[in-house]
């Protein structure tokens, strides 16, 4: 079977030597020309005793192949003078300053340079030799020992023109060295003096020009590796391109055309990007104290061989300072500053710095002076600056610590258990600054409410603003349920500022309750006005009602209790935990208040029922209660009998007047007053003095009935039927309708729905006599003859004779039916009579007319011409006769 041999089954050793091989065969074909020696000439023996001693493949010392092959000069054993040597010929001229590579090696493992005392070099110029030889391990040959100390390197130094070396092995008493081997000579070139040096620092970004000055006789190439072939320029400069890492450039030197000396000179250039200055942020946020202050500025990302430069400018300008702190003094405001980094000539983007320099926050006012709550409550913190956008933080502690509340100028504590202490300090508006001291507020603590379940038992006291030398005294003796102290608010004369006194309850209100404070001026008030410098508000928590009135308001009720102390009563339009009493505002009025204690009492239930009876009824009264509410009824204001303990009552009968009295609880928490309920009995009274004008009626006349002293409150209805009935009036005073027949009116006297019993009221109408009847309607006489008129009459009736049918002038009131007109008639007339009831002095409604027609003269045809008399023979007819009758 046929093996397979791979390059990783062959030992270590093997594949060390393929892949040398493979280098220098890579490294002949790719790499640049070497100027090397084009021929050579090599000679052994000389002594007395030369054996093996020879130079074997000579010109494998300048074949191009590198390393890999080799000339062996071997001196064998000998003795006295015996010697090998290989005479190389130059492919040119080496001029003084160039040197000639030799890499040689002995083939016996590690060089031993002890061994090469007897090998020398010696530099000829066509056969005569330029000044000494050299032996090989001399330090004037500058040797370096390879990879592996197996081949070394001696660069010979040509001090005149050489075009030969010569390489000779033995020559002396007693040859140490057997074998040399000679791998490669090559030729080195002086080195051109470069400008800036073989290091150099430039600028990244920078387009560098790098320049050579050759030695005599030589150019120069410049190339991107050491083993390029192509080269990147030619001649004594080269420009590179902007760079922004390390580089090296490596530069070619020739003396004739066609080959290159042995070695490039590298020229590193070390690209230097100094690193944009990072800047810590201490030091850029100052709190002054004054017009100016220091601070100090330091660079965070500081490289070494960096040098930091401080200006004013964005760019250009003086430096400021140098290194990597910076201490100015700058005044309030900000101030700009840069810095740069720099690495010789190079430098990099200045960074702006930007310092705020801030006047330190004035101390804060805490406006709360005194808080005193409850166990269990929490209190409401205020706090002031002058600072227009100072903004204020509240805390736990007097240093340190995180704050409980920021930004606010009002701090609501949470609930609290014992006295706790807090502390307020203004912060700039920036929020870089904070004031010198935080001010401490102490919240005290009480295990219990000093006074009743309806007392305030907690205060808050403080100033409104700005208010100099404004303070309170003894600010707990409002709530230490004690009606005989007080808390006093002072403003000193003519200062435009307000103190004021929170008092929290107990228990908190609803809307509708009634806050009652007690307040005192100790100097006496001459002008209720005044009281307008005195207000009252309430809040639920920390939400104000919106209800700030002051005290001369007609909202709020004053009761004067005793010389210059009295009670403001206001009626809370929300629910409410604490009233507020402020003294202040106007320009000095009044510049002391004594709080006493502040309470409130329930608002009274809603009580619906039938609180207006009639006597003799019942009433039932139904209250309407809240959650948590429960009421009991009583017969008095004070004391009394429990009458009831539910929502509902049903009174007894009752003829009077009677007030009921309510007692209300809230959450087990009674009322300080109770709540009066009055129940209105009505009992009408029916009428008994009662005016008829006129008394008597003749038929087709009216009357007004009058009801005399009527009861205020009391309605009085007219009915035509002693019971049920037509309603003809409502009223006191009834004008009645044109009556022809006597007629009864009956009244009735209301209240609500309670009435009395009817009072009878007769009208007596009287019949109108008949008109009369004249014995005749006309009447012919002559003028000056006198006449009888005559109606005919009827008993019981008397006669009325007037001029005119209706009105006119009495003629006649006799009340005969007859009338003789006087004085004589002379001219025709009309005579009118009424006739009138003796019994009722009623009238006839209309009157009779009698037509008196007057003549001049007497007509025959109006005269009679016989007569007869005759005699009724009547009983009643006695001595009846008649004479004359013709």
């Amino acid at each position: 079977m046929k093996k397979k041999i791979t390059f990783c089954s062959l030992n270590p050793q093997m594949r060390l030597l393929g892949l040398l091989t493979l280098f220098f065969i890579c490294a002949n074909a790719f790499s640049q020309t070497i100027c090397r020696p084009v021929s050579q000439t090599n000679s052994a023996g000389g002594g007395l005793l030369c054996l093996g001693v020879d130079v074997n493949s000579p010109a494998n010392a300048y074949d191009s192949a590198g390393l890999s092959t080799y000339a062996t000069l071997t001196n064998g054993v000998a003795v006295l003078g015996c010697f090998a040597e290989e005479t190389l010929t130059l492919n040119q001229t080496a001029r003084a300053g160039d040197q000639v590579a030799i890499y040689f090696g002995t083939g016996n493992g590690l060089l031993d340079l002890s061994l090469l005392a007897n090998a020398t070099v010696q530099a000829k110029n066509s056969g005569a030799n330029v000044g000494s030889s050299v032996a090989l391990n001399s330090p004037l040959l500058n040797l370096n020992l390879l990879s592996g100390n197996t081949v070394a390197v001696a660069k010979f130094p040509i001090t005149g023109d050489t075009n030969q070396i010569q390489i000779q092995v033995g020559g002396g008493l007693l040859s140490l060295l057997v074998s040399l081997r000679v791998y490669d000579v090559r030729l080195e070139f002086a080195q051109p003096t470069v400008s800036g040096g073989l290091s150099q620092t430039v600028c990244a970004g920078v387009p560098t020009t790098l320049t050579a000055t050759p030695a005599a006789g030589t150019s120069l190439a410049w190339y991107s590796s050491e083993f390029s072939t192509t080269a990147l320029a030619v001649g004594n400069t080269y420009t590179t391109p902007a760079l922004t890492a390390n580089t090296t450039y490596y530069i070619g030197i020739t003396r004739a055309a066609g080959c290159e000396g042995n070695v490039r000179v590298p020229v590193v250039l070390n690209v230097s990007n100094p690193l944009i200055p990072g800047i810590s942020n201490v030091g850029t946020t100052v709190c002054s104290t004054g017009a100016t202050q220091q601070t100090t500025l330091s660079v965070v990302n500081v490289a070494p061989g960096t040098t930091y430069n401080w200006y004013s400018s964005a760019t250009g300008g003086p430096v400021l300072a140098s290194g990597t702190t910076y201490s100015p003094t700058v005044p309030l405001g900000t101030t700009q500053f840069f810095v740069e980094a720099a690495i010789g000539s190079c430098v990099s983007s200045r960074t702006p710095v930007s310092v705020v320099s801030t006047a330190v926050p004035i101390t804060p006012t805490v406006l709360t002076q005194s808080v005193t709550i409850q166990s269990g409550q929490n209190a409401t913190l205020n706090a002031s600056t002058t600072e227009v956008g100072a903004q204020l933080n509240w805390y736990e502690t007097s240093t340190g610590g995180t704050a409980v509340a920021t930004n606010t100028a009002t701090f609501t504590t949470p609930i609290l258990t014992a006295t706790k202490t807090y502390y307020v300090e203004a912060q700039s508006p920036n929020g870089n600054c904070v004031s010198a001291t935080r001010v401490p507020v102490t919240v005290t603590v009480q295990p219990a409410a000093l006074g009743g379940c309806l007392e305030a038992s907690s205060q808050v006291t403080s100033q409104v603003g700005v208010c100099l030398l404004c303070n309170a005294t003894n600010p707990n003796f409002s709530v230490d349920g004690n009606p005989a102290t007080a808390t006093r608010l002072t403003l000193p004369a003519n200062v435009l500022g307000s103190m004021q006194q929170t008092l929290q309850f107990t228990n908190p209100g609803k809307a509708g309750d009634i806050v009652d404070v007690d307040l005192e001026l100790p100097g006496g008030l001459a002008d209720v006005q005044l009281l307008s410098v005195i207000s009252l508000a309430t809040y639920n928590g920390a939400t104000y009602n919106n209800d700030r009135v002051a005290i001369n308001n007609p909202l709020i009720t004053l009761q004067l209790l005793s010389g210059t102390r009295y009670r403001a009563s206001v009626t809370a339009g929300a629910n409410f935990d604490r009233v507020e009493v402020r003294l202040g505002g106007v320009l000095g009025l009044i510049t002391n208040l004594d709080i006493y204690q502040a309470a409130y009492r329930y608002k009274a239930p809603v009580v619906s029922g039938n609180t207006a009876i009639c006597s003799g009824q019942t009433a039932t009264l139904n209250a309407n209660l809240a959650l948590g509410e429960t009421i009991r009824w009583y017969d008095a204001l004070t004391g009394g009998n429990l009458l009831s303990s539910t929502a509902s009552f049903t009174t007894p009968a009752l003829t009077a007047n009677t007030t009921y009295y309510v007692e209300l609880t809230r959450n087990g928490c009674v009322n300080s007053v109770r709540n009066p309920f009055a129940v209105t009995v009505d009992s009408p009274v029916a009428p008994t003095a009662i005016s008829t004008v006129p008394a008597n009626l003749c038929s087709g006349e009216t009357t007004t009935i009058t009801i005399q002293s009527p009861v205020a409150g009391t309605t009085y209805n007219w009915y035509d039927a002693a019971t049920g009935g037509t309603l003809v009036f409502t009223g006191t005073s009834f004008v009645t309708p044109n009556l022809t027949v006597p007629t009864t009116y009956y009244i009735e006297a209301v209240i609500g729905a309670c009435l009395s019993t009817r009072t009878a009221v007769n009208v007596n109408v009287n019949p109108r006599p008949a008109a009369p009847v004249p014995v005749s309607s006309s009447v012919i006489i002559q003028s000056g003859q006198n006449v009888q008129l005559s109606v005919v009459s009827s008993p019981g009736v008397s006669y009325l004779w007037y001029d005119a049918p209706t009105g006119g002038t009495l003629l006649q009131g006799t009340g005969s039916n007859t009338y003789i007109p006087n004085p004589v008639l002379t001219a025709n007339e009309t005579f009118y009579v009424e006739a009138v009831s003796t019994a009722s002095d009623c009238r006839s409604t209309s009157r009779a007319a009698i037509n008196v027609i007057v003549t001049n003269t007497v007509s025959t045809c109006l005269q009679p011409s016989t007569q007869a008399i005759t005699v009724d023979p009547g009983l009643l007819c006695v001595l009846c006769n008649g004479v004359n009758g013709t």
